[in-house]
């Protein structure tokens, strides 16, 4: 997790970016960086885990092309290899690829991601795209400043830092070109709609394939820094796939329970029935316990209902994600590889695409 912020229009000034990446700099402590380019600044807040010593944004190319932002592309050495971008982390293969292949390099991303890039371009100068991933999984919002300036960041609360009173939110699955202060967006991805009638039958040993090629996918280079949660049935299937392809050698598993008496009668008795499994094939999985008392949540419900609104669905889900975050800190993850289930993951798309 990373924190971006980009500011648009005639005369903007370093002193609105760096009040927005104050605020940002809760989604990365590590570093900040920020850069001028045509027309305006982009700034970011690192929380690095791919390649963190050549990893420093905003990246800029020779040709003058510069990125920020937030997410991770599973797929990046393959792209580069197959354009022969000169890459060697994702954040490069992004931007060289968004230059060499336009727009249409978006729909071949294999990740999550939200960004904002200026392109080197010929006799019509430089232009800047911006793009959020399919499934909405990194953070985009924009609005105008009092000023008239366009920003763009991660959160409500980086561009309100610049003055912004009505944010709106890029939706999942689009990208846009800026024309001047003007955002044009557009679908590169849409959910496929289900009709009954054309359904197929699906051979569960494909479904197991493919789901055993994602994860795998995404197990970092630095496996004792990824943790991932264990409690319902997809995520033991993550947990499991994680397990048995790095023999046990990675962070551990973290569960959440509630506190008071009903904890056993929670998600850990079945974590613990995944665990005895694998226990049984000779893969011991670290894992940790995290419970949800009051303390937690009255630390933390604030600053969620701000963010996330008084949804009770949404503020649930939000405390058990911090607290997962907080306990993978704790024991010195930096990645965590979770399963929100479909219910999850067709709320958060119905979220902020359709309302």
């Amino acid at each position: 997790m990373c924190g971006i912020a980009a500011l648009f229009g005639d005369g903007v000034g370093r002193e609105a970016l760096a009040h927005m990446l104050r605020v940002a700099a809760r989604r990365g402590p590590e570093g900040r960086g920020e850069r001028a380019v045509a027309g305006g600044l982009l700034g970011h807040t690192a929380l690095q885990f791919v390649d963190p010593r050549h990893n420093l944004q905003p990246w800029a190319a020779p040709d003058g092309s510069c990125i920020t932002w937030n997410g991770e592309i599973y797929n990046w050495r393959a792209l580069a290899e197959r354009y022969r971008l000169p890459a060697r982390n994702d954040t490069q293969a992004l931007l060289l690829g968004l230059y060499a292949r336009g727009p249409a390099f978006i729909a071949e991303l294999d990740g999550q991601f939200a960004f904002v890039a200026q392109l080197a371009s010929g006799a019509a100068g430089p232009c800047t795209l911006v793009a959020r991933d399919r499934w909405g999984i990194c953070p985009l919002v924009f609005g105008y400043t009092p000023e008239t300036f366009l920003a763009l960041g991660s959160t409500p609360e980086t561009l309100q830092a610049a003055g912004v009173s009505t944010v709106k939110s890029v939706p999942a699955g689009m990208w846009g070109w800026l024309y001047g202060t003007q955002l044009a967006l557009q679908p590169f991805y849409r959910l496929p709609w289900n009709t009954p009638t054309v359904q197929r039958a699906v051979d569960p040993r494909e479904v197991r394939r493919f789901a055993l090629q994602r994860v795998h996918s995404r197990i970092p280079e630095q496996p004792r820094e990824l943790f991932t949660t264990l409690g319902g049935i997809d995520s033991q299937f993550v947990t499991a796939s994680v397990a048995r392809a790095l023999g046990g050698a990675f962070g551990g598993a973290i569960t959440v329970v509630p506190w008071a008496a009903g904890a056993e009668h929670s998600d850990l008795s079945d974590a613990r029935q995944t665990l005895a499994l694998l226990q049984s094939e000779g893969i011991a999985v670290q894992h940790h316990v995290a419970v949800l008392d009051p303390e937690f949540v009255a630390q933390n419900l604030d600053r969620l209902i701000k963010l996330l609104g008084p949804d009770l669905f949404h503020l649930l889900c939000g405390l058990a994600e911090d607290l997962v975050a907080a306990t993978a800190q704790q024991h010195g993850g930096r990645v965590i590889m979770t399963a929100g289930g479909p219910d999850e993951a067709g709320r958060s798309y119905d979220r902020w695409t359709f309302l």
